[in-house]
């Protein structure tokens, strides 16, 4: 076997490898749209890049079947080409979306490696004491009423650690679902701010059928860009989260 061809069957794997990681990065960690929302996109581009181009560049250069040592030239290229895709994924998962946090009119976004094992730990509920697996879970966040509680949390934004990464203030998005639709703009004022991206809205409608005074919309705020939330304009549950940056 030329060496030609090893690094093109050596590419060709690694492109099913990659595809199926990606795969598995959109449909487990980060549901639509929370790939892009997340910087997930240029990350991975990065993983699958060195993946799909480090691996098969390295059999190209390695391989010659008269070499005595290539099972050990091979068996290293193998070896370097999984320790950084491992690598790269691990980066992937501890970055994903753990919790859609609503709290005063704004969803944000809390990725998992954001939230510290002794914080989850002081959650009053036990379903958010861990990340989840399988895509974010829309939670509520709620001031505390106690006064010094208060302050302290109010402190701790200060220093960037804001109500959404503390898990002891969640609770579940029932319980602030009135609110979110009573604070819910009009997606008249979206449709005019979102300009050509107006279609996305009107397809949305059509889609699901619903009117367009039956939902409202509040800002998502994420960490590569701006998300938004429609809500139903009278129970305040959430029906949709669209790439659209709120006004």
């Amino acid at each position: 076997m030329s060496r030609f061809k090893a690094a093109s069957l050596h590419f060709a794997l690694s492109v099913l490898v990659g595809a199926a990681l990606l795969g598995a990065m959109l449909l487990l960690w980060y549901p639509a749209p929370f790939f892009e929302a997340s910087g997930g996109n240029h990350l991975a581009l990065l993983i699958i890049g060195i993946d799909v181009v480090l691996g098969p560049l390295m059999t190209l250069i390695v391989f010659d079947i008269r070499k005595k040592s290539l099972k050990f030239d091979m068996a290293a290229v193998l070896f370097i080409q999984a320790a950084a895709l491992i690598y790269g994924t691990n980066i992937m998962f501890q970055a994903r979306p753990a919790f859609v946090v609503y709290a005063v009119g704004v969803f944000r976004i809390a990725a998992a490696n954001e939230l510290e094992p002794e914080l989850l730990a002081q959650a009053q509920h036990e379903e958010f004491r861990r990340p989840p697996l399988g895509g974010p879970q829309i939670v509520a966040a709620a001031n505390p009423t106690d006064p010094t509680e208060l302050s302290t949390v109010t402190f701790a934004a200060l220093s960037g650690i804001d109500l959404h990464v503390l898990p002891k203030y969640y609770v579940p998005y029932a319980d602030q679902r009135a609110d979110a639709a009573r604070r819910g703009r009009p997606l008249a004022v979206l449709k005019a701010a979102a300009g050509e991206d107006a279609e996305a809205v009107d397809r949305f409608l059509a889609a699901s059928g619903r009117r367009e005074d039956s939902l409202r919309f509040l800002p998502l705020l994420a960490k590569a860009r701006e998300l938004t939330v429609l809500v139903d304009a009278e129970s305040g549950d959430v029906v949709a989260i669209l790439p659209l940056t709120s006004p």
